[in-house]
């Protein structure tokens, strides 16, 4: 692909996030993470408690090639949590974490819209 289709991608792919709600879009390098170390300690500390996918999917936390052996770059994106805050919380209520309030997860919303990002990525080019 030509650095004029590079463009061209990059332009249509910018404009589909905002369409599926996404506030930002960015281009990075796929290098190592620098907080893997510390994730490493966090969960030999005990921290993970029972997410174990963390120490099941360790090589994708340290390189994007522990998920897509070849990549070169990533699509970074950034999408809201839910604004309303609802009822006002109570003094003898405990928080919530905004990405666990009722309505649709927002892991599945995020997946479905990149998997549509995806589809336009080999449909397109």
């Amino acid at each position: 692909m030509n650095s004029q289709n590079i463009e061209t991608c990059l332009a249509e792919l910018r404009s589909l996030a905002t369409e599926l709600g996404f506030l930002d879009f960015g281009i990075a390098p796929a290098i190592d993470a620098s907080g893997f170390h510390d994730l490493v300690r966090w969960i030999d500390a005990g921290y993970a408690a029972e997410m174990d996918y963390f120490q099941k999917r360790l090589e994708a936390y340290r390189h994007p090639k522990g998920v897509l052996e070849g990549v070169r770059s990533l699509i970074v994106l950034a999408y809201p949590y839910p604004a309303d805050l609802g009822q006002p919380i109570r003094s003898d209520q405990g928080r919530i974490a905004r990405y666990a309030w009722p309505g649709e997860d927002y892991h599945d919303v995020i997946h479905r819209h990149l998997k549509q990002m995806k589809r336009f990525l080999v449909d397109t080019y």
